[in-house]
């Protein structure tokens, strides 16, 4: 006999967690690779948060590509993931300076992040 109401919701949920748990880390990747590199502390600097915030600062300047994995290990369906860098510099780096142009950190990420969320042609697969 196939599987209950209840079973089928569950299955769901755990596949719809995996998939936001995925995005969340393929963000996270998608903000250090679009954040400009002079010491790494800029791209060392991006947290990752469930349902809340990491304001944390390092002083670190190497990059943990893991961290996305870790910071998001345990994400269920509805849960809110934050992706985000506290360095009061960053958003310099976004805006540009006269300097220095900007680094589209946003406009990359968003670009990248649209790759993975396709919505299908009506009709289509």
């Amino acid at each position: 006999m196939g599987e209950t109401l209840e079973e089928t919701m569950r299955r769901i949920r755990t596949e719809a967690a995996g998939l936001i748990r995925k995005a969340g880390e393929r963000l996270y990747l998608a903000a250090a690779d679009a954040t400009p590199v002079r010491t790494g502390k800029a791209r060392a600097n991006w947290n990752c948060s469930v349902n809340g915030t990491d304001a944390s600062i390092t002083d670190e300047t190497l990059f943990d590509p893991g961290r996305g994995s870790v910071g998001f290990s345990e994400t269920v369906c509805g849960d809110l993931l934050t992706v985000e860098n506290h360095l009061a510099y960053v958003p310099a780096l976004e805006e540009g300076t006269l300097q220095r142009p900007s680094a589209g950190i946003r406009s990359n990420v968003l670009a990248e992040m649209s790759k993975c969320c396709v919505v299908p042609a009506e009709g289509g697969r």
